[in-house]
């Protein structure tokens, strides 16, 4: 749930994606959901040309998080890289439609929701064929 005193600020961020071409990498900063792998993939798509952004939505977490380190190697591309924390059920589905692409990378998925999510709104989805997801 997000907390009422980010609620605006976060609709203010969603918005501004509007008709932006962007990445999304949707999830918790958890370790294994490998975002910094998604940062790295990143990377070598913008010194391939790619020219929009990356966002990662998602709980920042105390504990087993990639938080510190996921942006390691992408300095020449941060200013791209958009962090927009958590996110409301309504602004993941306009997340999921928005985006370019979903990257999933997650080494450890029970459910594996967010890919399917994707596709039920015409998004496509690059993840790792791993548990639920094979």
């Amino acid at each position: 749930m997000v907390r009422a005193d980010r609620a605006g600020e976060l609709r203010r961020e969603v918005a501004a994606l509007d008709r932006q071409p962007f990445l999304l990498v949707l999830g918790n900063d958890f370790e294994h959901k490998n975002r910094d792998f998604a940062v790295k993939v990143f990377s070598e798509m913008c010194a391939r040309g790619y020219s929009g952004l990356l966002v990662l939505a998602g709980f920042h977490l105390d504990l087993g998080s990639s938080f510190a380190h996921e942006l390691t190697g992408a300095q020449e591309y941060a200013s791209r890289i958009v962090r927009i924390g958590p996110v409301s059920n309504g602004e993941k589905t306009t997340l999921l439609e928005w985006a370019q692409a979903v990257l999933y990378p997650t080494s450890s998925e029970g459910f594996g929701l967010v890919p399917f999510e994707a596709a039920a709104l015409g998004t496509p989805t690059a993840f790792v064929s791993f548990g639920s997801l094979r």
